[in-house]
This record gives C-alpha cells, sequence and structure tokens, in this order.
C-alpha cells in the first residue's frame, strides 16, 4: 500500500484501520459475560486481574506480533490497550500487558517496546488508583473540552483535576513519548509525520480510540445495570402483591376461628395450631419462588383449617400431582389465593358443599396446575369484574404477568351451579432477569 500512497496519506489510513481494529476488539470482549462482570469490579481479585489479563493481553500480543511479522502497521494497538488495561484493572494488569504485549516485538529489533510498555502500563495503573469516583473513568470522552464553561470554572475553581483531563493529558504524554523516543533512540515502533495536521491525527488516533473502547465498555455497563434495576423493581413488586395476599388470607382465616371459638372450643385449638403453623411457614420463609411441594404443603395447612370449619362432609379435597412436577420452582404463594376463592366463593355458598380438585402435571416443556371446584360458579357477566377486582384473582394475574411477561397463560373457565376451573402454565425454568 505504501507503494500507492505518500508517507502522510499512509499513516492517515493507518490511523482509521486502527481505530476499526480497536472497535472491532471491543465488540468481541463485551459479548463474553465473564469480561461483562469483571467491568463491574472495582476491587478485582488475583483470579479477575488473571482473566482480565487474558481478555486483553491475547489482542494486544496477536496486534503487534501481525504488525512484525506481516509488516501490518494499523493492527498494532498496544499502546492503546495497555493503557485501557491498566485504567480498568490497575497498576500489575497494565505492567504485564504493557511488558508481555510488546515481546513479539523484539524479533524486530525493536528493544524499547516492552520497557515502554510498562511505563505505559504504570501510567495508567496510576490513574486507576487516583482518588476520585471510579465512575468518572467510564464517562471519559476525548471531546471533555466541548464541555460547559460552568463545569470547567468548577474544576479550577476547586482544583480537582477532572479524571477525564488527567487521561487525556497521560495519552498524550505517552504519545509525545514514544515519538520522541522512537526517534531518538530508535528500535521503537511510532507513527510520524512532518505534517502538523497528519501529527494531530496521530495524536487524537489514541485518544479516540481509548474513547472508543471506554465508551463501548460504558455502553454494555449501563445496559446491565438496567437489567439489575429492572429486576429490582421486579422484586419490589413481588414483594408488594405478596404482602396484599397475606393479610387478606390471614383475615379469612382468622374469621374462620373466631366463628369455631365459641361453638366447639376444641376445633378452635385445632385451627390456632394449624394457623401457627402456617405463620411460622410465611414468617421464616423470605423466598419468592418455592417448589411446587412446599406450596402444596402451605395449601395443606389452609384446606385442614377449611376443613375443620365445614366438616368433611361439605368440603373434600382431591389432589392429582405428577411427582415429576413437584420440585419444580413456582411463585411462593401462587395457588393460596386461587383455593381460598374456591372456598369462600365457590363452595361456602352451596349448602350441600363439595370438592375442590388439585392437579399439577408436566405438558410439552411447561408446569401445567389446574385449580377447580364444583361450587356455584360465575355468571359470565361477572368474569371480568372478578378478573379486574377480585384481590386473589388481579393479583395472581398481575404477579403472573410481571414474573413471566408473555411465556403464561393464566385462564379461568365458569359455569353458574357448576364451578370454575383455573387453570395456569408457566415454564419449568424461572427467568433469567428474575434469577
Amino acid at each position: 500500500m505504501e507503494r500507492y500512497l505518500s508517507s502522510d496519506q499512509f499513516v492517515l489510513v493507518t490511523i482509521l484501520v486502527k481505530l476499526v481494529v480497536i472497535a472491532s476488539v471491543a465488540a468481541v470482549l463485551v459479548r463474553y459475560g465473564t469480561f461483562k462482570r469483571l467491568l463491574f469490579s472495582d476491587f478485582k481479585t488475583w483470579r479477575d486481574k488473571g482473566t482480565l489479563l487474558l481478555f486483553l493481553g491475547i489482542p494486544i500480543i496477536l496486534s503487534t506480533a501481525v504488525r512484525v511479522l506481516l509488516g501490518y502497521k494499523a493492527a498494532d494497538i498496544s499502546l492503546e490497550g495497555t493503557l485501557l488495561g491498566a485504567l480498568i484493572g490497575g497498576r500489575i494488569v497494565g505492567a504485564v500487558l504493557g511488558t508481555c504485549g510488546n515481546l513479539p516485538c523484539l524479533l524486530n529489533g525493536e528493544y524499547l517496546a516492552p520497557p515502554f510498555g510498562l511505563v505505559v502500563g504504570l501510567a495508567g495503573g496510576f490513574l486507576h488508583v487516583l482518588s476520585g469516583r471510579r465512575e468518572d473513568l467510564w464517562n471519559f470522552s476525548p471531546l471533555f473540552f466541548l464541555r460547559s464553561p460552568s463545569s470547567i470554572r468548577q474544576m479550577f475553581s476547586t482544583r480537582h483535576l477532572d479524571r477525564s483531563l488527567l487521561i487525556f493529558l497521560t495519552a498524550v504524554a505517552l504519545e509525545l513519548t514514544r515519538i520522541l523516543a522512537g526517534k531518538r533512540l530508535g528500535h521503537l515502533f511510532y507513527l510520524y509525520s512532518t505534517r502538523p495536521v497528519v501529527i494531530v491525527a496521530i495524536f487524537a488516533s489514541t485518544l479516540v480510540t481509548v474513547g472508543i473502547s471506554i465508551k463501548m465498555f460504558s455502553s454494555t455497563r449501563n445496559e446491565i445495570k438496567l437489567k439489575e434495576q429492572e429486576a429490582l423493581l421486579i422484586r419490589a413488586r413481588l414483594e408488594a402483591l405478596i404482602s396484599q395476599i397475606k393479610p387478606h388470607f390471614l383475615f379469612n382465616t382468622l374469621n374462620s376461628i373466631a366463628s369455631a371459638i365459641r361453638s366447639d372450643p376444641d376445633k378452635a385449638r385445632h385451627l390456632i395450631f394449624k394457623l401457627s403453623h402456617i405463620l411460622r411457614r410465611l414468617i421464616d420463609s423470605r423466598q419468592e419462588f418455592v417448589p411446587l411441594r412446599e406450596e402444596l404443603e402451605l395449601i395443606d395447612s389452609y384446606l385442614d383449617i377449611e376443613v375443620a370449619r365445614f366438616g368433611t362432609e361439605k368440603l373434600r379435597v382431591a389432589k392429582i400431582i405428577d411427582s415429576a412436577a413437584m420440585d419444580i420452582m413456582v411463585p411462593a404463594m401462587l395457588l393460596q389465593p386461587l383455593v381460598e376463592n374456591a372456598v369462600g366463593h365457590g363452595l361456602s355458598p352451596k349448602i350441600e358443599g363439595g370438592t375442590i380438585h388439585l392437579e399439577a402435571a408436566l405438558r410439552d416443556g411447561k408446569l401445567a396446575i389446574e385449580v377447580s371446584d364444583d361450587g356455584v360458579g360465575i355468571p359470565s357477566s361477572r368474569l371480568a369484574i372478578v378478573f379486574r377486582d377480585g384481590v386473589g384473582i388481579n393479583n395472581t394475574a398481575e404477579r403472573l404477568k410481571v414474573i413471566y411477561g408473555d411465556d403464561h397463560t393464566f385462564d379461568i373457565e365458569s359455569r353458574p351451579e357448576h364451578g370454575t376451573v383455573c387453570r395456569i402454565t408457566i415454564p419449568q425454568m424461572l427467568p433469567s432477569r428474575i434469577t
């Protein structure tokens, strides 16, 4: 290419290709979950430092090797990569990157390359530990001087050097040092031109190369932060929904006990014992998701109270549970509102009582749950109102929507005098944004 371009044109083309190279390397790195995690690690362990060295060291070594062995100057990102690694990982990471990343240069007689790389790594590591907020690193921009005049005045009035300014000055100083050392001492790769415009482009390329990588890494960090905030919001909503269920459930259970205190004290004591077991479960368990087995145990305790209240001749329970479904994780208190509605609104108004059916099975890779009763049923004109205003039904529908999005179903079928059926299908695995 140098045969067809002037030296200045060749330098400019080299700079442009280098920008593409560093952007490509950064784009590949942010696809790895381990590297994403390292971007959040402020105080890295030795294992973290070693992992970061592998992620950044391999591209740097390859870049210098390609330049030395193939003569492709645009591939060399040793200065920018070392400075970037030191800013993220600290002095040790920077020193190792700078030294080892430039070892291939020895094949080309560039004996000053490893020592210069060491200087770059230590300089970047110094900025890493410099006092100030760590988040300032991710706000770096080569065009920091275009900020509002008020922020610049504030920087000088407080005599606190902005992290962007320090990175800017360090990158310029390192590039200048490389050029001067290469011209005076030799044995060091550098780009140079006698034209001022091209010289400015050389320094700008170093700044922009570092800036592009930081911006790409920062964008990845922000995406992860948004996902974490979304997960926290979901958990907060779930906790709020569960907090609505528990008082409603306890209120109805206490009513059942109150109705038995005068007529049958022994039954009331039995109910209180069962209630204490339920309360212990509710208070001790802070899990948002439990195995279906535990959810059914809670339902059994609740139904024991209702059976003792209504009598075995009026309230019967039938269960068909697939053993393979017992360990599937489900939202805590998922079935309780449905069973409570079946007892309170389906069977309680029916003089002869009836039966509650609980079924759970794995179908087509999903957990299918059905809660049904043969009670008085719900008129079709009231089904929409129940879905909208019923505390238990509305709460269940909202929780499923928050947790699973569109990857679930929740349907109710009811016929007056024939009963009501609630069907739920959910994935076997919890969504990644919840876990």
